[in-house]
């Protein structure tokens, strides 16, 4: 399959990670389908270059940027290209040819609107972001990752959360685990505010 990977022709002048407040500002929305956008790959080849690759992933079978997905990729003709991928690693690397080993959310960017000159990372904004299901009603659903493993990756946030709160807040740990409350619950309640407006 020849896709058109291009080398080092990204002009855009402005690649961001948005925060919350920036993605609803610019969709309007906390709830995003992006099966209709433009998305930008980027990595690196085996000489080194970096290149990218222009996509729209059409939909997925388990969920969201996890196992299988139906993406639409130009070719070398300039013509889109529809097919299913295992994951959308597998399409960095196997199909695209990548090898650094950036996450496919880290690599990718949406392009919000036609000839627009800002990209927005998808990592930053994920969970915003919908991709309609297209599985079989008889397929067996993944079952997500074990109760351990998450507590694992959110204690590793908080305790991100905490050192940075100890480096800024002079006093008892109480001190600090009631300015962690009322952050979390301030963050918590403006992305529910979004949700009503």
């Amino acid at each position: 399959m020849n896709m058109n990977v291009k080398h080092n022709d990204m002009f855009y002048e402005s690649i961001r990670n948005f925060s919350f407040e920036q993605f609803f500002s610019l969709f309007k929305t906390t709830s995003l389908d992006i099966s209709t956008f433009w998305l930008i790959n980027s990595g690196y080849d085996k000489e080194g270059n970096k290149k990218y690759v222009h996509l729209i992933i059409r939909g997925c079978k388990v969920r969201p940027f996890f196992g299988p997905h139906l993406v639409s990729v130009q070719n070398e003709k300039g013509e889109l290209d529809t097919f299913w991928v295992n994951s959308l690693t597998h399409l960095r690397r196997n199909i695209f040819h990548f090898t650094d080993r950036l996450s496919f959310e880290r690599s990718t960017y949406l392009i919000p609107f036609h000839n627009s000159e800002v990209l927005v990372r998808i990592k930053s904004i994920r969970c915003f972001l919908n991709i309609p299901f297209r599985g079989n009603e008889n397929e067996e659903p993944i079952a997500p990752r074990p109760k351990k493993v998450r507590q694992q990756l959110l204690d590793t946030c908080m305790q991100s959360m905490v050192t940075y709160i100890s480096r800024e807040v002079n006093g008892t740990k109480q001190n600090i685990v009631d300015e962690m409350k009322r952050v979390v619950d301030d963050f918590c309640n403006q992305l529910i505010a979004m949700d009503k407006i």
